[in-house]
């Protein structure tokens, strides 16, 4: 199998995106594919276009399935924008679709929607409510340390903690979170929440480990989810600006009470993958 592709990059998150009339095809061989690929990367994203309409799969490095990606959305509204002179796509990935908007390769702003509330119950299913139940959950891993958390839905599923962790404490979290609802979540660390509530700092900073890719430089659907957090936590708050190691992002509030990430994306090359 031999198809081109294009190497786009997010604040730090590599993307794979290939687009096809080979839609299935490639669907059916794709962790064939990804084990092919002689360089790292973040996240491999299929699309076929339809005009302004694009069919989206998002798979992660080490192949599992992805039900969104800000970043990744950037970077497909720039692809379109470069080949196809196009300032907006709608982006339909599983059962949810995106719209997206270019201003320029600084500033492309997705439509995340509405994210919602979650709980888990007794048998660890996972259960969406309406957001004015979002509520604070605790974690203790002993009598002296306790973390608060919220989980959310931006189509992934998030659990966005508000207490700083050291190294060893994300790691216990990270580990707990494995074991109790392996590849159920995204975790997103919040390192200057204290400061940032009480105006302190002005910039909300987080760290983001993602499910099927490890530790990354920059999630835009974490930094939506923590900013939706933040905004359910102070509902004057219409906009959040995230710090992550990758770059800045800016997540604001629009008239329908979505909310709208914004941030650049970069083009790298195009190339071309032959799979035996």
């Amino acid at each position: 199998m031999q198809f081109k592709y294009s190497k786009m990059n997010s604040q730090g998150n590599d993307f794979i995106l290939v687009e096809s009339e080979n839609f299935n095809l490639i669907k059916t061989s794709i962790s064939n594919i990804i084990k092919a690929i002689p360089f790292k990367f973040d996240q491999f994203l299929l699309l076929k276009r339809d005009s302004h309409k694009i069919t989206c799969e998002i798979y992660n490095s080490d192949s599992s399935i992805a039900l969104q990606c800000g970043n990744g959305l950037r970077a497909i509204m720039l692809y379109c924008n470069k080949k196809y002179q196009l300032e907006s796509v709608d982006v339909r990935i599983g059962e949810n679709s995106f719209s997206t908007s270019y201003k320029s390769s600084h500033e492309i702003v997705v439509n995340m929607g509405k994210p919602s509330s979650l709980i888990i119950d007794d048998k660890k299913n996972i259960q969406k409510i309406s957001t004015e139940k979002l509520s604070e959950l605790n974690l203790s891993f002993d009598a002296s340390t306790k973390i608060s958390y919220y989980l959310v839905n931006t189509s992934n599923n998030h659990c966005v903690i508000i207490d700083k962790c050291n190294v060893t404490l994300k790691e216990q979290v990270i580990s707990h979170f494995d074991q109790n609802y392996k590849n159920m979540f995204n975790l997103e660390f919040i390192e200057n929440y204290k400061d940032y509530m009480n105006k302190i700092d002005s910039i909300l900073n987080i760290s983001v480990y993602e499910r099927g890719a490890g530790w990354t430089d920059s999630c835009g659907s974490g930094a939506t989810a923590a900013s939706f957090v933040i905004m359910n936590i102070l509902p004057d708050k219409d906009l959040v600006k995230v710090q992550q190691k990758g770059g800045s992002l800016s997540i604001s509030l629009d008239s329908k009470s979505d909310l709208l990430l914004s941030g650049p994306s970069t083009f790298e090359y195009d190339g071309e993958l032959i799979v035996k």
